[in-house]
C-alpha cells in the first residue's frame, strides 16, 4: 500500500490520484497529518511543491481545483511528451485531470456544421496528444518507478480483454413481427436505399 500525502488536500486530488495509481496496479491510503506521513516506514508519495525525505515527490504545478483558462505547456520527460513540465518531471496528476475532465471541450467554441466541436481546435488534437492513451502511459511509467524504489508495491498486473458487443436494434425491429411483414419492411429499406 502506498501511502499518500497532498499538500493541498481536496476530493478532485484525491480522485485523480487514486484514479492514475489505480491504473499502475498500486492500492493508496491517503494521510492527513504531516507527523504520521514523516514517521512513516515504507512507500510514500508526496504531491505539492516541495519533496519530503524518504517519499517520492510528485511536484505539483498549482490548484487541481482551477480549470485552466489557457493551453497547459507541453514538455518532454522519460522520452515521453507530457503536460505540465517541472524541470525533469511533470504534474502527472493535473495533466491527467486535464484530459479526463474534458476542459479541452467544454472551452472549445468553434463548431462543425452539426453543432459538434471542430476536432481541429481542440488542443489533444492540434498537440498530437489525441492518437495515444496518454494517461495510461504516464500512470504505468510511473508505477514503473515506484516498483524499482518499492519492489512488490504494485497488487495486480493490467490484463488486455477484448468484449465483443453485436448491435442488436436491427434484430429486434423485426422480433415478433410475422413473416410476411419483416419481408415486406427489408423489401421496402432496400428499395428506399437504406441498407
Amino acid at each position: 500500500m502506498l501511502l499518500v500525502r497532498l499538500e493541498t488536500p481536496s476530493p478532485r486530488g484525491q480522485y485523480i490520484i487514486r484514479h492514475v495509481l489505480e491504473i499502475a496496479g498500486i492500492p493508496v491510503r491517503f494521510v492527513q497529518g504531516d507527523e504520521e506521513f514523516r514517521s512513516a516506514t515504507g512507500p510514500k508519495l508526496n504531491y505539492g511543491p516541495t519533496p519530503i525525505e524518504g517519499a517520492y515527490h510528485v511536484p505539483s504545478s498549482g490548484a487541481l481545483e482551477e480549470l485552466p483558462i489557457r493551453d497547459p505547456a507541453v514538455g518532454e520527460c522519460s522520452s515521453m511528451r507530457v503536460l505540465y513540465p517541472i524541470g525533469d518531471r511533470f504534474d502527472i496528476f493535473r495533466a491527467s485531470f486535464y484530459f479526463l475532465s474534458l476542459v479541452d471541450e467544454v472551452r472549445c467554441t468553434s463548431k462543425d456544421a452539426h453543432g459538434r466541436n471542430d476536432q481541429a481546435s481542440l488542443f489533444a488534437v492540434r498537440k498530437g496528444f489525441s492518437e495515444e492513451p496518454w494517461i495510461d502511459r504516464w500512470a504505468l511509467d510511473l508505477g514503473r518507478t515506484l516498483e524499482k524504489r518499492w519492489p512488490g508495491i504494485s497488487s495486480k498486473q493490467r490484463r488486455y480483454s477484448h468484449v465483443a458487443t453485436m448491435d442488436m436494434d436491427s434484430l429486434l425491429r423485426y422480433a415478433g413481427r410475422p413473416l410476411s411483414r419483416a419481408i415486406g419492411a427489408s423489401v421496402k429499406e432496400v428499395l428506399g436505399g437504406s441498407f
